[in-house]
C-alpha cells in the first residue's frame, strides 16, 4: 500500500490523500472509502463494482473488506462437452480396472 498526499489548496494546506494498491507490482484500479462514506454512498458504490472497479472499504485507515462485483456461474457440462472431450483425449487410454479394484489389488499384494 502505498499512500500518497496532495495538497488540494496550497493556501489552506489541507492534505488529500490518495491510497494506491499494489498487487505484484502493477497498480489495480480501486478506491478506498471509509466505512461512514460507504454507508452514505453504498448504491453508488455498488453500482461502480458492477462496473469492474473494486472498492476498498476501510475503518481507522485499515482496508477491512473489498467490494466487487459476484463471479458469473459458470455453466453446467453438457453431454456434448463431456462427448468433445472423449474424441479429444489425449495419451491416457481409459484404465483396465476400476479404482477399487486397483486398490484392492495393490492392498492385497503385501499379503502374498
Amino acid at each position: 500500500m502505498l499512500e500518497v498526499m496532495h495538497y488540494s489548496d496550497e493556501a489552506a494546506r489541507a492534505p488529500l490523500t490518495w491510497t494506491i494498491w499494489l498487487w505484484d507490482g502493477y497498480t489495480i484500479p480501486m478506491s478506498a472509502r471509509s466505512v461512514a462514506e460507504a454507508r452514505n454512498r453504498l448504491s453508488q458504490l455498488i453500482h461502480r463494482a458492477l462496473e469492474g472497479e473494486e472498492i476498498v472499504i476501510t475503518r481507522q485507515g485499515r482496508p477491512v473488506v473489498v467490494l466487487k462485483p459476484v463471479a458469473k456461474p459458470a455453466r453446467a457440462v453438457s453431454a456434448a462437452d463431456l462427448d468433445w472431450l472423449a474424441e479429444h483425449r489425449i495419451g491416457r487410454s481409459a484404465p483396465l480396472e476400476d479404482a477399487g479394484a486397483l486398490l484392492t489389488n495393490l492392498r492385497d499384494e503385501n499379503e502374498r
